[in-house]
């Protein structure tokens, strides 16, 4: 093709590529963005891989460092309480472990740049401390005043803690703080410079778009800043109402012996459960566990009743709950009529608990007035129509049998010796408890106020007059709960 000439400049054509070349230039180009989207998405997803484990490190052990720190303010009260030195060696041991649990779990979390010397020497310390008290008791020493006083004292710096780790949380919850840390993690690791640059974006990826510069380090600092400034004058489900936690690993004694049903009896027992007509439950499965049973269902209610004697263990009924219009009084009553007609007799109720509309009373079985606390029954009253819509006989069908109550007992004053002088006792009763061996022992109940009207539970043994079990009861609006 010959040169053109214009204006005295040579003008050369323009040479046209070939279809080939042409597809080259093009698979060059796709490959060079192919490449491209590749590190791009490697990158996205190697840090949403760390924020999702550091979210997931993090929260555990916020989780975790909340329990304890609770852990530790329900041990101190306890041991404030304490009437025996074997009660106060076992809050001393409960405070030993939680506090280095709540050390570990706190060390898991990004300190950068932060001192928490007051805070670990509290949870040094409040272990330490509790220690050097009991070796005091074992020696023959008393607590004095001023030793309880600071035992009060470091419950409420454990209060005070408890409180600043829900701050912590929901610090650590924030999108920008989990980019900053996975910044970091990244930084560290030295990757290729094209890598981390498109990783640092994917990280700082808005969910409304754009780029944010995450604060991550100054948040978390003031959250780490109110918990040590927290310790700056320191010199530390269902429902389930007391002993409802029982060993439920043993063989069920009340159902010891019984003769095996059929499916037909069992079906009968479940209506009777459900108020469903029995062939409309429909065939069974089988749950062969420690308690042996028959499994119902329809719709949202399910019904298990035991394969020996045809006993109704549980129901559950997942139906939508409405507004309440039923009060507690009442529910209790439609609830105590309930376990009539499924033939238990002589239970008395305990505690119950409000939630999500629905009232979750315990139930346990008595001797005269005696409350036998191993065979709870628990009983769901839907608070929009106060009918039945859960029920669990788990633990009475455990532990149920027949009793006979001790008649060598000391007397309730003989008992208040084992009881704290701090504490101001309303009102005793007298109990079966279960105890962490999976004995029973029988025990009388003190219902006591403490020096910040706390309501407290002793239970002292009625034989030996030793100290069994020290429960804090808290009650509101909703209900109670013991710790």
């Amino acid at each position: 093709m010959a040169n053109l000439i214009f204006g005295g400049f040579i003008l050369h054509p323009i040479r046209t590529l070939s279809r080939r070349s042409l597809i080259r230039v093009a698979l060059f180009v796709f490959g060079a963005l192919f490449i491209a989207v590749c590190f791009a998405i490697s990158g996205y997803v190697v840090a949403n891989n760390y924020r999702t484990a550091l979210e997931y490190s993090y929260t555990r052990a916020l989780d975790d460092l909340g329990y304890y720190a609770q852990s530790i303010n329900t041990s101190l009260t306890k041991g404030m309480y304490a009437g025996t030195k074997t009660q106060f060696l076992a809050t001393v041991n409960k405070l030993s472990t939680d506090a280095a649990q709540a050390k570990s779990n706190l060390s898991i979390l990004p300190q950068s740049g932060v001192d928490l010397t007051n805070t670990y020497k509290f949870l040094s310390q409040v272990g330490e401390y509790s220690m050097a008290l009991n070796r005091k008791l074992a020696t023959g020493g008393t607590i004095t005043d001023e030793e309880w006083n600071t035992m009060k004292q470091l419950s409420a710096y454990s209060t005070a803690m408890s409180d600043e780790v829900e701050v912590m949380r929901s610090i650590v919850m924030d999108r920008d703080f989990l980019n900053g840390q996975v910044k970091k993690i990244m930084e560290k690791e030295n990757m290729g410079s094209q890598e981390a640059g498109s990783q640092e974006k994917a990280v700082n990826a808005s969910p409304k778009g754009g780029d944010e510069d995450p604060s991550s380090e100054k948040s978390m600092g003031d959250g780490y800043g109110d918990l040590e400034a927290g310790f700056s004058g320191y010199p530390s489900l269902i429902y389930d109402g007391p002993f409802s936690d029982h060993l439920l690993n043993q063989k069920p004694k009340f159902i010891e012996g019984l003769k095996d049903v059929d499916e037909g009896y069992a079906a009968t027992v479940a209506s009777k459960v459900t108020g469903i007509p029995a062939g409309q439950l429909g065939k069974p499965s089988v749950e062969n566990s420690t308690m042996p049973s028959y499994c119902f269902f329809a719709g949202d209610i399910s019904v298990s009743v035991t394969k020996a004697g045809g006993i109704p263990v549980y129901l559950t009924n997942n139906r939508p709950m409405g507004g309440a219009n039923v009060d507690v009084k009442r529910a209790v009553e439609n609830a105590g009529r309930y376990l009539e007609g499924l033939g238990f007799k002589d239970m008395k109720t305990t505690y119950y608990m409000v939630s999500d509309n629905v009232c979750t009373i315990n139930f346990a079985s008595s001797i005269g007035n005696t409350v036998i606390y191993p065979d709870l029954i628990k009983v769901l009253v839907a608070l929009d129509n106060g009918s039945i819509c859960g029920y669990d006989a788990r633990n009475y069908i455990m532990n149920h049998k027949e009793r006979t109550l001790p008649a060598d007992i000391i007397t309730k004053t003989e008992g208040l010796h084992s009881v704290s002088p701090k504490l101001k006792v309303e009102s005793v009763s007298t109990a079966i408890i279960p105890i962490d061996s999976g004995k029973e022992v029988f025990c009388y109940e003190y219902k006591c106020r403490g020096q910040e009207d706390e309501q407290i539970l002793v239970y002292i043994d009625a034989k030996t007059g030793d100290a069994a079990k020290l429960l804090i009861l808290l009650e509101d609006e909703n209900g109670s709960l013991t710790i």
